[in-house]
């Protein structure tokens, strides 16, 4: 089992700009919209990907994401970044 501390959360959870999320897809990182389908499809940023925060989201990220991948995600809510990146932590 993993811990994640509150400072480590922060860390991997702070806002980045609209700059700053093209200029991790140019560079490779892998930018996942955590947003359901329906809002993805209404906005969405060129160059990402639509795995919408659910029960099943661990499986489908596993899936796509290459081991040691770095990542970038894109949510509604800080507390959806928040609730993801503990997921993310299980995998």
């Amino acid at each position: 089992m993993v811990v994640v501390d509150d400072r480590e959360i922060r860390r991997l959870t702070r806002r980045r700009n609209r700059a700053e999320v093209d200029e991790a897809i140019l560079a490779g990182v892998l930018v996942i919209d955590v947003r359901p389908s329906a809002a993805f499809m209404d906005a969405s940023v060129p160059g990402t990907i639509c795995v919408p925060k659910s029960r099943s989201f661990t499986t489908y990220f596993g899936a796509i994401a290459p081991a040691e991948c770095p990542v970038v995600l894109l949510a509604a809510t800080e507390a959806d970044v928040r609730a993801v990146a503990l997921r993310l932590h299980y995998i």
